[in-house]
């Protein structure tokens, strides 16, 4: 309650703050008492309307009264606790499908990754069985090898034999034998044997002119595989290379090794690749009776003799469903050895 005389400056200052508290959207209201002659009267402005403001009639006092009925906690509560109510429940919804988002996308990455370690864990118990019943089959082909006087003893006619299916343990195995003795033999070349020079020059020749491919002169690339494999010469053509290397100074394991020689290329290779290959020996005895055409024409006066060596190469496919694996084995047939074997398929 505020007191306040009737001086017309006083009251504009509750106007002002009527106007305030209007324009701060609260519903107010003021009122006045007046105490006049004739007693208390209560009146909703000041002065009254029909006097005039400068007249000595008026009372010398007047109490204010503010009404505010909607002004303090009980509005604020009343408009306020249902946005509060929203807003935590708009919350609550966010957190709970945030949780369920996180656990979703954990469940899928285990699912994921028990599904991945349970295919690389069979993968990896499909390839050492197949390794296992593969050595098994090696074993097997070396004793009949071993106990055949030569090709002549085989049950086909043929450098390659047919495949020779099998099954054991419910795994389907594919064999096949390649006779040695039906392709140029590149560690003859080691020695610089002139005579062996000049066949290989002449197969690789004959192999550009029947395929078509774009051949390395034979005489050159002859001389340049008995340059990589000779220990006491070291090419300095590999050192300008990029990066640089070395020639291999040694025999071929394996008769891709020849991509590596100097003025070999890719489509060379695979034109020549059925007519060569590499076994531990300086000679290369043709079978000229299983050999191809082409063989028999370039090696028509190098025949395969009866002390000549002889190697067969195995190859051995294991199928698990859509998954074959593979193991390719140079056998010495006489001996009943492994001369190499390799988890890979073989060369063509």
């Amino acid at each position: 309650m505020d007191i306040a005389d009737a001086d017309s400056r006083r009251m504009q200052s509750f106007a002002e703050l009527v106007g305030e508290e209007e324009k701060l959207g609260v519903d107010s209201g003021f009122h006045f008492i007046v105490r006049g002659a004739s007693g208390l009267e209560r009146v909703d402005s000041w002065p009254p309307a029909d006097q005039d403001p400068q007249s000595s009639q008026l009372p010398l006092a007047v109490e204010v009264v503010l009404e505010l009925p909607r002004l303090g906690a009980d509005s604020a509560s009343d408009c306020g606790e249902p946005m509060k109510r929203q807003r935590q429940q708009g919350v609550a919804l966010i957190t709970a499908l945030l949780i369920v988002a996180l656990a979703v996308t954990a469940a899928v990455g285990m699912a994921m990754r028990g599904q991945a370690d349970i295919r690389r864990s069979s993968a990896v118990f499909e390839r050492d069985l197949s390794r296992e019943i593969a050595l098994g089959a090696e074993k097997m082909v070396l004793q009949i090898l071993e106990q055949a006087d030569g090709p002549d003893d085989l049950i086909w006619d043929t450098c390659l034999s047919p495949v020779l299916p099998f099954e054991v343990d419910q795994v389907q195995l594919q064999a096949t034998l390649d006779d040695m003795r039906c392709r140029f033999n590149l560690n003859a070349l080691a020695g610089g044997d002139e005579r062996q020079l000049a066949l290989f020059a002449q197969l690789v020749d004959r192999v550009g002119r029947d395929s078509g491919v774009s051949m390395p002169p034979g005489s050159q690339l002859a001389l340049a595989v008995s340059d990589w494999m000779d220990p006491g010469t070291d090419d300095a053509v590999y050192q300008l290379d990029i990066p640089p290397r070395l020639s291999a100074n040694r025999t071929m394991l394996v008769a891709s090794e020849l991509n590596a020689v100097s003025g070999m290329t890719s489509e060379a290779w695979q034109a020549l690749a059925p007519y060569v290959t590499a076994y531990p020996s300086d000679q290369s005895p043709i079978d000229l009776e299983r050999s191809s055409d082409l063989m028999q024409e370039v090696f028509a006066d190098q025949g395969a003799g009866g002390d000549a060596p002889w190697f067969m190469r195995l190859q051995i496919v294991a199928s698990f469903g859509e998954r074959q694996f593979y193991q390719c084995t140079l056998l010495d047939a006489p001996n009943g050895k492994v001369v190499l074997r390799e988890q890979t398929a073989c060369e063509p």
